[in-house]
Order: structure tokens, then C-alpha cells, then sequence
């Protein structure tokens, strides 16, 4: 696979060392791109859950549905083995130079009133959007509305367009991998992946991933991980 959208801009600083598989005919496979960036897309949190709930509480009337689909999840910080099933600026730093003020950087655990939860990960400087969950849903079904909600539809922001780029990295039941491109080119990445009731989703705005080999080499340790975690 060659990069189309627009010409590679030169080697990033950090030199690659050995055969490094993140390089291909002396060009870089992932990028920085050198134009202003969109802004993040917004994250879609469980709202779906609410709206089933209230649904419900409309059929038969039962206030306190109401009462719990508006409550507010519990929240706590993640742990270090939670942040290694969600990506994270440490990550991105494997393939990028990150060496600037850093903006906003959140790691939380919600856990919702049927036992559900959600890993949330967002750091943000002056040149990257790093969003990153996994979440493990109250059962499958619920998981593939989930998987729904994060695919169908959705708004990558003004000017920007999805190019599929499914053959970089196809994982569990069922996923979608795409290129984000604005009008000059590619600026991040987007992933959405269910897995039994698990849905891992990434979001990347000012890096970039537009090969299959690096991509993977950022992303499978870590679904590994994801395997591996709350069966």
C-alpha cells in the first residue's frame, strides 16, 4: 500500500533504529500532519442506555427507570493495567516525538448502573488528539447497539471525509478502521472494534497511521491485552 492522499513529509526527528517495520522504501508509514488540524470529534457516551430507559419508563410508567437512566456513572481513576488496554500518548510516543506542553490529559473509569463499564483515555497538546476507550458492555446485545452508535452516521466534523482503510486492521466480530482526511490531506485516524461485549475505540487527530504494518504495530499489544481482560 502506498501513501496517495498527499506526499509524505520528511523523516520525523526521532531516527529509526534497525529495520524498523514502521519504514517502507525510506518513507515514513505514519505521519504528522503539517496543516491546521479539526477539532476531536466528540466521544458518543452510552446515551443510547438512557434512551431505551426511558422507553421503558414511557410504556409502563415506572418512575424510578427514569430515576436510574439519568443517573450519573460512578467514576473513578484508571489503573496502570487499565490504561494498557486503551491507547495512550506513551503509545503514540513509540512512533512520534511528543514533546510539547501538554493540554488535557484524562484517564477514568465510569461504571454505569447495570455494571457496565468504560475506560476513557484523552490527552490533548498543542499538536495531537489522542480519545481511546474500551468499554465492556451489561451483555452482547447491549455492545452491539454500542458498536452502532460509534459507526453509523457519524460526523468526522466540517470538511473532513472517511476513507475506508479496513484492510489495515480488521479485529473481533466486527470493525471499522478509517483514514480522516481534510482538505489537505490526512489527519488522523478513527477505530471502532466490538469483540463479544467488548468495543475498543480510538480516535487520533495530528498523527497519523495511512499502512497496515505500523498501525498494527501500535494496536495489537494492546487488543491482545483487551482479550485478555474482564472475559
Amino acid at each position: 500500500m502506498t501513501n496517495s492522499a498527499v506526499p509524505p513529509p520528511g523523516p520525523p526527528s526521532r531516527p529509526p533504529t534497525g529495520a524498523s517495520p514502521m519504514y517502507h522504501d525510506e518513507r515514513p508509514l505514519f505521519h504528522e500532519p503539517i496543516h491546521e488540524l479539526p477539532e476531536p470529534l466528540p466521544r458518543r457516551k452510552n446515551t443510547w442506555r438512557v434512551w431505551v430507559l426511558v422507553a421503558i419508563a414511557a410504556v409502563v410508567g415506572i418512575g424510578s427507570v427514569l430515576f436510574v437512566a439519568f443517573q450519573a456513572p460512578d467514576e473513578f481513576p484508571m489503573t496502570e493495567a487499565e490504561r494498557d488496554v486503551v491507547v495512550t500518548v506513551d503509545d503514540i510516543a513509540e512512533f512520534i516525538d511528543v514533546g510539547v506542553e501538554v493540554v488535557e490529559e484524562t484517564a477514568i473509569r465510569y461504571v454505569y448502573f447495570d455494571d457496565s463499564y468504560e475506560l476513557v483515555y484523552s490527552y490533548e497538546d498543542e499538536e495531537i488528539f489522542i480519545g481511546s476507550s474500551l468499554s465492556v458492555a451489561a451483555s452482547t446485545s447491549d455492545a452491539r447497539i454500542e458498536y452502532l452508535t460509534l459507526t453509523v452516521g457519524m460526523d468526522y466534523g466540517e470538511g473532513i471525509e472517511a476513507e475506508d482503510r479496513g484492510s489495515m486492521l480488521r479485529w473481533g466480530d466486527s470493525s471499522k478502521c478509517v483514514l480522516l482526511v481534510g482538505p489537505e490531506g490526512p489527519v488522523g485516524n478513527y477505530f471502532v472494534a466490538r469483540k463479544g461485549k467488548k468495543i475498543v475505540h480510538v480516535h487520533l487527530v495530528g498523527v497519523y497511521f495511512d499502512e497496515r504494518e505500523p498501525f498494527r504495530e501500535l494496536m495489537m499489544p494492546i487488543l491482545k491485552r483487551v482479550n485478555v481482560h474482564a472475559r
